[in-house]
């Protein structure tokens, strides 16, 4: 493979890339470039905003170190584990390639719990052991691969592999510590990744939804804390018994279901391999923890050490932590090498195989083996700003929907005229459409249309570490854009599943804040806000009654036996003062056959 080739890390928070280099037959960085993500672009591995990532991935290579990356581009590209299905296959050692790829796939069928069409296979031969041989099979769901196909496409970036994150990051540790038969621990803040290797590879991995968010939440909740003080609280002490407060055993109390699944997979694996792991190797953010690595090695009752990448630290550039670039060092040292783990190489094969994009489920129950301070300076018309666009977050979050629309063909009819005196006759059938204006408050008025909403507020601290290329406009709306989802979380949490429809109101800090001006911003910083914001609540069951009530009268009943109701709301206007909220919203109700 082509030497220039850039290998990207894209994970939910960040991306990382890197541009390896041979120097007197050591691999020396030649470029580097890391950039932040907003929480809205990629999910668990899956891309949710593409025109986001795309611009977030022209910001990587603009500002990458020493120089920015130009001209054309080809990147070597990692699948979380999350998304992938691994196994290792046990196959008669005489078969031909052809009949391995055939054996191995018919195998997986029987333990995947997935439609073969909706996944991308790769496989690496092992060895040899008697009559039989093993394989290393694995498969990634195709739609996530596709959505990284197409990104790259749209940017010109030429595409030289796709692997598995495993695969990725036992390419970028230290040789040395791959010498024996070790487990690999890649703890970030929503998944750990448990994989098992020896001196040939990636042996058998898994994902397991304990990490340090659930970590940070515990704190938050056990010690009534913020977040941030939260993780401060778990860096500064970690697993170390020092006077801090029930810390270390608060975390210890959320590492134990980690280490009691991790006791299982080790098993597992010990029992059907033979093999014993007496290695443990800590890679990703929690593995700076103080006391983790003792920790897990001594209740695994392992050798424990946290991972070094492949490259001297004397051949790395200032400021460069090879930890936190291991996947991405990986994936760049891959782009040098040949690997037989491609999901890249067969998706135009499996593509081919596709019978329908709708995902089916091969085998149920198959074994499966985290008041503004207004400066008199340029801050103030940006906080402006970012208001308005978490506010418009919200809106779209909780308050608009997609229109829904319904055929009328050989549908229920009802053979009553619809009811009212001021209303026209009409058979009352799916697909019938109709609107409402209907004015909610939080203060009780006598109009015929009005509903009594709840008014609340939510109350969150958000911290932002800016990174070291990131401009101040940058760094301010990523951090309240952070805010944002935060926020839409918790009400998601405590209030709409109390069935309200939310409407924002007003969005104001009410605390101090480690808030710079323009001129006193220095890239790096760590920005903090504690912002107020103010909802109103309209309850759901008030709107059906009403529409209800004023559209069908006698025969609401009988509306609500035979049709579902599908609604849509529309802010019409907005009246706020410091003492009530009144909204005007026209609703439209979509009767819909159940």
């Amino acid at each position: 493979m082509a030497k220039n080739v850039i290998g990207i890390d894209i994970s939910d928070f960040s991306i990382e890339a890197v541009i390896l280099d041979k120097k007197k037959g050591r691999f020396v960085v030649d470029t580097y470039s890391r950039f932040r993500l907003s929480p809205d672009i990629v999910e668990d591995g899956k891309i949710v905003n593409s025109e986001k990532l795309k611009d977030a991935l022209q910001r990587l290579f603009k500002n990458a170190q020493p120089k920015p990356i130009k001209g054309d581009k080809k990147v070597f590209l990692s699948i979380p584990e999350s998304k992938v299905f691994t196994r290792i296959l046990t196959l008669p050692k005489n078969l031909k390639e052809k009949e391995i790829h055939e054996a191995a796939e018919h195998k997986a069928e029987e333990i995947v719990p997935e439609a073969p069409e909706n996944l991308v296979p790769a496989m690496k031969l092992l060895a040899v052991q008697g009559d039989n041989r093993e394989v290393f099979y694995t498969e990634a769901e195709i739609e996530i691969v596709n959505d990284f196909v197409r990104v790259c496409k749209d940017l010109d970036i030429e595409i030289e592999g796709i692997t598995t994150e495993s695969i990725s990051s036992f390419s970028g540790l230290s040789d040395e510590l791959k010498k024996q038969t070790t487990l690999m621990l890649d703890i970030g803040a929503r998944t750990t990744i448990a994989s098992i290797f020896d001196a040939n590879g990636i042996r058998s991995s898994v994902n397991i939804n304990i990490a340090g968010n659930n970590i940070t939440s515990s704190l938050v909740k056990k010690m009534s804390i913020s977040h941030s003080a939260a993780e401060d609280a778990k860096h500064k002490y970690g697993m170390t018994a020092a006077e801090d407060g029930g810390v270390m055993m608060i975390i210890q109390g959320q590492l134990q279901p980690l280490v009691d699944e991790l006791k299982k997979f080790i098993n597992y694996y010990q029992e059907n391999f033979g093999e014993r792991i007496e290695h443990l190797v800590l890679i990703g953010g929690l593995a700076q923890m103080k006391g983790i690595d003792k920790y897990f090695g001594d209740n695994l009752n392992m050798q424990a050490h946290i991972g070094q990448s492949f490259v001297a630290n004397e051949m790395l550039p200032e400021h460069m932590t090879s930890t936190k670039y291991i996947n991405a060092l990986g994936l760049a040292r891959l782009a040098h090498e040949k690997t037989d783990i491609n999901f890249y190489t067969n998706l135009s094969k499996q593509e081919k195989k596709q019978k329908e994009p709708k995902k089916e489920k091969k085998k149920a129950g198959a074994d499966d083996s985290g008041e503004p301070p207004f400066y008199k300076n340029k801050l103030f018309v940006v906080f402006l700003i970012v208001l308005l666009l978490v506010g418009t977050f919200f809106v779209y979050k909780f308050f608009i929907q997609s229109d829904n629309t319904t055929d009328v063909s050989e549908n229920k009819v009802i053979s009553q005229p619809l009811g009212g005196d001021n209303l026209p006759a009409v058979d009352i059938e799916a697909g019938l459409k109709l609107s409402k204006q209907i004015i909610v408050g939080d203060v009780p008025q006598e109009e015929e249309n009005f509903i009594l909403g709840k008014h609340f507020e939510v109350i969150e601290e958000v911290v932002f570490q800016s990174e070291s290329d990131m401009d101040y406009a940058t760094a301010f709306e990523t951090m309240l854009r952070e805010l944002a989802v935060v926020i839409s979380d918790k009400v998601n949490t405590e209030h709409i599943r109390e069935g309200y429809y939310i409407i924002p109101l007003v969005f104001e800090q009410i605390e101090d804040s480690s808030l710079p001006s323009e001129e006193e911003y220095v890239a790096g910083d760590s920005l903090s806000a504690v912002i107020t914001s103010k909802f109103l609540a309209v309850p759901e069951n008030s709107i059906r009654t009403l529409m209800l009530a004023g559209m069908y009268g006698a025969y609401a009943d009988d509306v609500v036996d035979n049709f579902e109701l599908i609604f849509t709301y529309d802010l019409v206007s907005k009246s706020i003062t410091n003492d009530s909220a009144n909204m005007s919203l026209e609703v439209d109700m979509v009767l819909q056959d159940k």
